[in-house]
């Protein structure tokens, strides 16, 4: 019968518990890492870069926009003669008052998971009513784009608009 003697069979042992340890951390790294990453705050992961157009809404004959409150929003695509304001991703709109408006990116700056525009009249959780919300981590941005609660830390991106009260139209910069 061919038998080591027990120091070997220790170290053999020792060994090959030390190779599946290593072994084991080489594999789960590449989990580690991709976990970390996922983790990563404040990334916008989609180019915001101002195109230089404007877009023009007609606030009295939009249905949706002539409806809205103070202090409640919408989210929508803007595209006109075939160019889209905020690449071809919606932006939230939101009536400040009477005679302004606000307009800002709809994806939240933690991990550019969609958002949901602010709506006075919810009942419930009182952040959710009055601020842009990102249901996906629960981050709150204010009426101005800045972060009320977080994880986001980074304010919401804000395009450049004016409204002409006469005419009632909302002119969007992008």
């Amino acid at each position: 019968m061919n038998t080591l003697p027990i120091l070997e069979n220790q170290q053999r042992r020792d060994f090959c518990k030390n190779a599946l340890l290593t072994a084991g951390g080489v594999l789960c790294s590449g989990v580690i890492l991709s976990a970390l990453q996922g983790c990563e705050t404040d990334v916008n992961k989609v180019s915001l870069t101002p195109t230089g157009d404007t877009f023009t809404i007609n606030t009295e004959t939009d249905e949706e926009i002539k409806n809205l409150i103070d202090g409640q929003g919408i989210k929508r695509l803007i595209m006109q003669n075939n160019k889209s304001l905020n690449n071809n991703i919606p932006v939230i709109i939101i009536k400040v008052s009477a005679m302004e408006y606000k307009v800002f990116t709809s994806l939240c700056t933690h991990e550019s998971n969609p958002m949901e525009p602010p709506d006075p009249r919810k009942v419930g959780d009182p952040f959710e009513g009055k601020n842009i919300w990102c249901k996906f981590h629960d981050s709150f941005f204010d009426l101005n784009g800045q972060v009320v609660e977080g994880p986001a830390k980074v304010s919401l991106r804000e395009f450049s608009t004016s409204f002409d009260s006469t005419t009632k139209i909302l002119t969007i910069n992008g």
